[in-house]
């Protein structure tokens, strides 16, 4: 199986060879006609879903790693491992001295993996408002209920560093009393 991936993470800049979650990732670098993939060796019919989502894992702990997005685009079930498949939109930056970073492993939590999906499908949106939701579906993974996630966002907000994310709290901060209410009721659903 290959996957054409729309990457802004760190990628090999030549075919490298990684070993994660007990299988072999074959990563190659965009090229002039294509765009960065992933391929995978898996046996036919059955481990196609299996393959993916070793696949669709390791872009997640990618994108985690290097906080940027990582997108599966093209998904190729094939015997030819030399194909290759879409035209490369935009390039990530690539390294010749590609590593995997040494704690870099899928969680064995359920919804810590769960979790980082849904990270990865946020990071990836290319919509700020598709992006506040990914990330509030997080909060619903790992906190039952609204009062649970309302003292969460407001135990949160004070560690925020990020100038526009302060910005745009003063304002919040100056018409509603309760942040965390605010964004669980009237945003989450939007």
């Amino acid at each position: 199986m290959i996957v054409t991936v729309e990457t802004e993470p760190d990628w090999p800049a030549c075919d490298t060879r990684v070993d994660f979650a007990g299988s072999t990732l074959y990563l190659r670098p965009s090229i002039e006609t294509s765009a960065p993939d992933v391929r995978i060796e898996y046996e036919h019919p059955g481990g196609e879903l299996a393959a993916y989502e070793i696949i669709c894992r390791f872009l997640s702990q990618i994108a985690w790693w290097q906080r940027r997005p990582a997108r599966p685009r093209l998904r190729l079930s094939c015997m030819s491992p030399t194909l290759r498949g879409g035209k490369s939109l935009c390039g990530p930056m690539k390294w010749s001295g590609f590593r995997l970073p040494p704690g870099m492993n899928i969680p064995q939590d359920p919804k810590a993996r769960l979790a980082l999906s849904l990270y990865r499908e946020a990071q990836s949106s290319e919509s700020v408002a598709y992006r506040f939701l990914g990330y509030f579906k997080i909060l619903n993974v790992m906190y039952n209920g609204g009062a649970a996630q309302i003292a969460w966002i407001n135990r949160t907000i004070p560690k925020i560093t990020d100038r526009d994310v302060l910005t745009r709290l003063q304002a919040l901060s100056s018409s509603q009393k309760d942040t965390g209410r605010y964004l669980y009721e009237q945003c989450r659903c939007a």
